[in-house]
């Protein structure tokens, strides 16, 4: 039996890319007939909540035979007798269906639509315009709607219909489909699109360019620059023209080139890199044989016939906002990619920032660093907050020019974790040209942006980390670049006692020079001198040797500036790797990273943990699959509801301690007696990658809610005088979000 809400896979298709895109709109393709109403995946969901992404899902009405259904949407169902007549047009329509979307959006927690409306109205022309004007005020009403039950929400609109009531994809904004961008909070502008089109589309738009969502298909049908690996060349007129760009299909990397190497190609598709890195590019040839394989994915090319199929697939579009002068300078043989072009966006968040790396998938299960779960899983709604690798790593003292000396190489993987299925790795390259040993002092990593406040009482910073096969040869720290509220802001009001600090190099805190972990913080004026650097003292909550090697350090960070002068964030943190005194020859595992963030506060002990009560277990089934009346034995399987209700303490929980997940185990347990003689029972032996639990719990699977579903469990217990005799423990642990057991609770089911 496989993990309730764990489905396996050796590899997935999981967007890594969140920290470079702004809303993910989700459509499902059933049987090659889109669904008239997408909601997205509730893991997809969580996934991109927990990145600060918006998730929408799509309302697509298509095809000729559909406009019946198109009018009907509008004017809504005769008994609802909701319709609305608006002074001063003669336009009537029913709130009736907009208020419907905006309940299953506000129920399933996602955060808007892209309106595909794709089928014309009904002749005369008369009547197309007229129903056109109704459809812009149903618009109007749903964004109002959207905006005051979803605050933040978004409906976007694609560019098909135009005021005249028909299908005409305009490929830019004009008085076509103008209207319609007025009422909605965007326009997805369609993929055909020419080198001027976006920069007449911004002009249209004024104040609102960044509403203009520009078009590409992945794929390259007909799209500028071609798609594929070189949609950043539609990026870049985007970006000059001041607008926003929408990805379609960025799947491409996984549907086109397979499974085999998506990690690469993922990389190689958002970050860029070296050109001989990548594959050879597609073909139309090629593309015409891929839509013939994979007829579960893609529609025939004339986009009018449908492949029967049960297979369900989710097509995903991606909105990024480009920053203008975004472009990386690059030189040498590097291939431009997305994030060239889009700035990343610091971790969500205003109180704290974590990250466990857990990409949502992997070959094994870990919990506080304790392995549950050896067997291939996904579940994106596991999936943490990415690393931002594509930021060089910084040598002190930086190599002399052409010096060669070997380097660190950053890499996710499976093989351990602490929390998820995901841990990072650094590794050492040996020098390729000579065997000398480093020539650097200390390498800082950078794994997450942030804009979090510097509180004056303090920061706390948190750290999880496993030595690697160097041992106690490295030491491993924290650090925090520490800036200015607003990038390029600087404050002349310090006071000349604050500026001296920089001015001086006076190193600040009451941390030992023999640190290893510091906040740089840059000087307040651009002539008072380099960065402060501020080593961070160690808290002793927690600090030490955990399961299984892994260490919990916890560093306070404090910056030696007046309370008044309160316009500090940490714009970064990563990693401090020192004292590296080896020669390498092979590429040599230095640690595994298995946490990195910012908590809310420096105080521990306060801290109080929510409580697991109120359990109810319902629908409960048992079907006897089987009785050996030799053996005793009699082979059963339970099919249950487990609901439970967590109580949160007062104030004093924090939002890092409260739980985030939960984990549910099984075991068998006796009853106390029956007649004086406690009755036989035992577990069907379970498979060996579910026996990973300590004191004979079998891991069962996760919940991100207050409710599990047990479908098919087989045990086995023993018989008496025909019935079955046993009980089965049930325990569900809360595990907060930087991967604590923070609460436990066991539930015992009489067989």
């Amino acid at each position: 039996m496989y993990p309730a809400r764990f489905r396996p896979s050796v590899t997935i298709y999981a967007r890594w890319d969140t920290h470079i895109s702004d809303a993910t709109i989700s459509d499902q393709t059933r049987s090659f007939s889109h669904a008239r109403t997408t909601i997205p995946p509730c893991n997809w969901t969580d996934a991109a909540h927990r990145n600060g992404v918006k998730m929408l899902g799509t309302f697509l009405i298509e095809h000729l035979e559909q406009t019946p259904e198109l009018e009907y949407l509008v004017m809504g169902p005769l008994m609802s007798k909701q319709e609305v007549s608006d002074p001063g047009t003669e336009a009537r329509w029913s709130p009736y269906f907009a208020d419907k979307l905006v309940d299953l959006a506000v129920h399933y927690r996602f955060d808007g639509y892209l309106l595909n409306i794709e089928s014309p109205f009904a002749p005369p022309s008369a009547h197309q315009r007229y129903m056109a004007a109704s459809l812009q005020l149903w618009m109007r009403h749903l964004v109002s709607e959207m905006h005051r039950r979803l605050p933040g929400s978004q409906v976007i609109w694609y560019d098909s219909m135009t005021t005249e009531g028909i299908i005409s994809w305009q490929n830019k904004l004009n008085n076509l489909n103008l209207p319609f961008f007025l009422d909605a909070d965007a326009i997805y502008l369609n993929y055909f699109w020419q080198a001027p089109d976006p920069q007449e589309s911004t002009e249209l738009a004024g104040n609102r360019n960044r509403d203009v969502l520009v078009g590409t298909d992945v794929w390259g049908r007909g799209t500028f620059g071609g798609g594929g690996f070189d949609c950043w060349k539609a990026l870049k007129v985007i970006q000059a023209a001041r607008a926003s760009a929408v990805l379609f299909a960025p799947a491409w990397t996984y549907e086109y080139y397979g499974a085999a190497d998506f990690a690469r190609n993922e990389r190689l598709f958002w970050l860029g890199g070296q050109t001989s890195e990548y594959p050879p590019p597609q073909t139309d040839d090629a593309i015409s044989k891929i839509v013939q394989i994979q007829r579960n994915v893609f529609s025939v090319l004339d986009g009018t016939q449908w492949v029967e199929d049960k297979t369900v697939v989710w097509l995903v579009f991606v909105v990024v906002y480009i920053d203008v002068g975004a472009e990386s300078a690059i030189g040498g043989k590097r291939h431009l990619a997305i994030a060239d072009f889009v700035s990343a966006r610091p971790a969500p968040g205003t109180q704290w920032v974590w990250s466990s790396f857990d990409r949502g998938f992997g070959d094994k299960f870990f919990v506080g660093g304790k392995l549950i779960l050896s067997q291939p899983w996904s579940h994106l709604s596991h999936q943490s907050i990415p690393p931002y690798l594509s930021e060089p790593i910084a040598y002190h003292p930086p190599a002399p020019d052409a010096a060669p000396h070997p380097l660190l190489t950053c890499t996710l993987s499976g093989d351990d974790a602490y929390i998820g299925g995901t841990s990072l790795v650094v590794r050492i390259s040996p020098d390729t040209q000579t065997a000398s040993a480093t020539t650097w002092e200390r390498a800082m990593i950078p794994l997450l942006e942030s804009a979090l406040p510097v509180a004056t009482e303090g920061n706390v910073l948190k750290l999880v980390f496993k030595p690697g096969q160097a041992g106690d040869k490295v030491k491993i720290g924290v650090y925090a670049n520490v800036g200015w509220t607003a990038a390029g802001e600087k404050n002349h009001d310090v006071g000349e006692e604050t500026a001296k600090l920089w001015r001086e190099g006076v190193t600040g805190g009451a941390g030992s020079k023999e640190s290893s972990s510091f906040a740089f913080v840059d000087p307040p004026e651009a002539d008072v001198g380099a960065p402060l650097v501020v080593p961070m003292v160690e808290v002793d909550k927690g600090h030490g040797v955990g399961t299984d090697g892994w260490i919990t350090s916890y560093v306070q960070l404090q910056v030696p500036v007046p309370a008044t002068v309160n316009k500090l964030v940490i714009r970064e943190i990563g990693v401090i790797v020192s004292g590296v005194t080896l020669t390498p020859t092979t590429l040599t595992d230095l640690a595994f990273i298995g946490g990195i963030g910012i908590l809310p506060s420096p105080s521990f002990a306060s801290i109080t943990h929510p409580v697991i009560d109120s359990y109810q277990i319902a629908a409960i089934r048992f079907i006897s699959k089987s009785v050996d009346r030799d053996a005793k034995t009699q082979s059963l399987r339970l099919w249950a509801t487990l609901t439970w209700d967590p109580q949160q303490p007062a104030s004093s929980t924090t939002e890092t301690t409260a739980i985030d997940f939960y984990c549910i185990h099984y075991r068998l347990s006796r009853p106390s007696s029956h007649d004086g003689i406690p009755p036989s029972y035992r577990a069907e032996e379970p498979p060996e990658e579910h026996r990973a639990g300590e004191g004979g719990l079998i891991f069962l699977g996760t919940a991100f809610d207050t409710k599990f579903r047990i479908s098919g469990l087989d045990i086995s217990t023993g018989v008496g005088t025909g019935s079955a005799e046993g009980a089965i423990e049930v325990v569900i642990e809360g595990v907060s979000v930087v991967g604590e057991v923070v609460s436990m609770k066991a539930v015992v089911l009489e067989i």
